[in-house]
Order: structure tokens, then C-alpha cells, then sequence
């Protein structure tokens, strides 16, 4: 099946009801499924963590001696880690979008071994579009401030002198800042929502650009940021309280556990009793819950591309998971 390329519009809208069913659909008929597919990333991010947090032990600075130790392969290492967790990330989100279009539920798929040119492409484009958007809101608002200082300061305001600022003036340009940038930030959200749609295309080995994405969510951007806005608020709140807790048992076993307050170098912390028994089954369980509170949110963007782009329809997949 190839996608409607040469479209210029949605070739269905999406419907606000439908979308929130998606979102959840798909995980409970296919929950052991959806638990099988977070165990291989769980644990390759178990692993990437931990030898993380060796390596940057070793080559962190010492807090006496910040300016002067500090060290360039520490940021080298930071960068390189979180680009390696994304990977395992993009590979995760292929492994889900491929089952709920193509039925395939290989679990080896998921294997940080087994990554291949699509892993690439899709870090490569949320690369991209991650670092275009964040380069762009911060121009926008940067432009923005120097608007607002203008209109309330003057051109004066660029001097730099304190008594040019009232505190009330000031209070009354951050009133008029704050919801506005909101609003920038609800604008920034549907316009990378309205160009997402190359990260299923590319999970799906399917060629597609952001221009045709743009074009496939025509006058679709309000109905998917309202729809992602709720999802938002539920999966915030419902999943929040859980990792709250979690977060809580975490920071009670790190700080009463002795063997890991005594312990002076990381391959002790690491080795130590408290984190093999304890603290590594804790982090594992938490890192399992947050793989799959992503895919209600992977799920309603697969309905909302299979929907404009005609790829397939809801009624397609809820009847191939019923």
C-alpha cells in the first residue's frame, strides 16, 4: 500500500471521539503485546544508563574545581548517550506503528542489535524537526521580548538602566508576555504536529516529506492539538500518580540504603546490593510504565495519519485487533 502523495488535502478528517478511542483501543486488545515490545528497550536503556553513570562519574569535574577540570569529553559523552536512548526510542515507536498497520509482532524488532536505516531516518527527521522548531520559537520569542520591551520602555530600555523599569510596568509586560507566549507555544505544538506525519510514513518504509505532511493536515491542525491537548491532561494526570509514588519508594531506598551511601566509586554504587535488588527491578518497572504511557499518544497520531492520509481507516484497524 503506498500513501496519497499527490494530495493536497486530507483525504478524511479526523473526529475528536474516534481519536480518543484510538489513543486507547489498540493498547488494551493488545496490552502483552504492547509489554512485550518495552522489554527490550527497557533493558537497553538499563544498560545505557548504567554505564552512562560510570562514565560520567569518571569524567565528571570535581565540584572544588569546576572551572578548571571540566572537560570537553564529558559533554562528548552526554551527547552521545542521549542519542543512543532516542535510537532505542525511535526503534520502540517503528516496532508499535508496524504492528498496528502491518500486524508485525516480532519482538526481536525491538533489539538495540537489529537497528536499521529507518531507525536512522526517524532520528534523523526528529532531529530536524526538533532542533528547526526550537530554533524558531526561541527567534519568535526572543523578537517578541524585544517588542514588548520597546512598547512599554522605549527605545531607552536598551540602555540597561534599572530606574527606566517601574515594577509596575514591568509587572504589566510579563501579564501581557506570559499569555501570549502560551499562545506561541499552543501555535509552535500544532505546527509540528501538522508536519509529524514523515515519522509514521518512515516507520512504514513509505517516502514521504514534510511538505506533504503540511498538505495532508489542511485545516486539520486545530482538531489534532485539542485532541493531543486532552490526551495530554488524562495521560498527565493518571500516569503522574504513579510515577509519583514511584519517585517517592526510589528516593527513600537511595538515601536509607547504606551500602550505597558508603560506597566511593560508581562500580561499587553499581555492584551494590541495594541497586541490584532494589533500585535497577524499581527503575526497570518505571521505565516499562513510561514506554507504554507513549502509546496512547502513538496511537492517536496513527489515527490521525491513517485518517487524513487515507493510509487506513480506524474501522480497518479496530477490526483486525477486535
Amino acid at each position: 500500500m503506498t500513501l496519497e502523495q499527490i494530495s493536497q488535502h486530507p483525504v478524511e478528517k479526523i473526529r475528536f471521539g474516534e481519536a480518543m478511542n484510538m489513543a486507547f483501543e489498540p493498547l488494551f486488545s493488545n496490552f502483552k503485546t504492547a509489554v512485550k515490545f518495552t522489554l527490550l528497550p527497557t533493558i537497553s536503556l538499563l544498560v545505557i544508563m548504567a554505564i552512562s553513570t560510570y562514565l560520567i562519574s569518571v569524567l565528571a569535574p570535581d565540584s572544588t574545581s569546576l572551572e578548571t577540570e571540566i572537560s570537553p569529553l564529558f559533554f562528548v559523552v552526554q551527547i552521545l548517550f542521549l542519542l543512543v536512548a532516542s535510537l532505542i526510542f525511535f526503534q520502540f515507536y517503528a516496532a508499535w506503528v508496524r504492528f498496528t498497520f502491518l500486524d508485525e509482532d516480532s519482538v526481536s524488532t525491538t533489539l538495540f542489535l537489529k537497528l536499521n536505516k529507518r531507525h536512522f531516518l526517524l532520528a534523523g527527521k526528529g532531529l530536524l524537526l526538533g532542533i528547526g522548531s526550537y530554533i524558531a520559537f526561541i527567534v519568535v520569542i526572543a523578537l517578541f521580548v524585544i517588542v514588548g520591551f520597546i512598547l512599554f520602555f522605549g527605545l531607552e530600555s536598551f540602555s540597561l538602566q534599572t530606574e527606566n523599569y517601574s515594577p509596575s510596568m514591568i509587572g504589566g509586560m510579563i501579564f501581557l508576555i506570559f499569555p501570549i507566549m502560551l499562545l506561541l507555544m499552543a501555535l509552535f505544538s500544532t505546527v509540528v504536529l501538522k508536519l509529524s506525519y514523515v515519522f509514521p510514513a518512515t516507520a512504514l518504509d513509505q517516502s514521504y516529506s514534510f511538505s506533504m505532511s503540511w498538505a495532508h493536515t489542511r485545516k486539520q491542525g486545530l482538531q489534532i492539538f485539542l485532541a493531543f491537548f486532552v490526551l495530554y491532561f488524562v495521560m498527565s494526570f493518571a500516569v503522574g500518580i504513579i510515577i509519583s509514588i514511584a519517585a517517592g519508594v526510589f528516593s527513600i531506598a537511595l538515601f536509607t540504603s547504606s551500602d550505597i551511601l558508603q560506597a566511593n566509586d560508581p562500580a561499587t554504587i553499581l555492584t551494590s546490593t541495594s541497586t541490584l535488588l532494589f533500585i535497577i527491578p524499581l527503575y526497570f518497572g518505571v521505565t516499562i510504565l513510561s514506554l507504554l504511557a507513549m502509546i496512547p499518544f502513538i496511537n492517536m497520531h496513527n489515527y490521525c495519519f491513517a485518517t487524513n492520509t487515507g493510509w487506513q481507516s480506524a474501522e480497518e484497524i479496530t477490526e483486525r485487533f477486535a
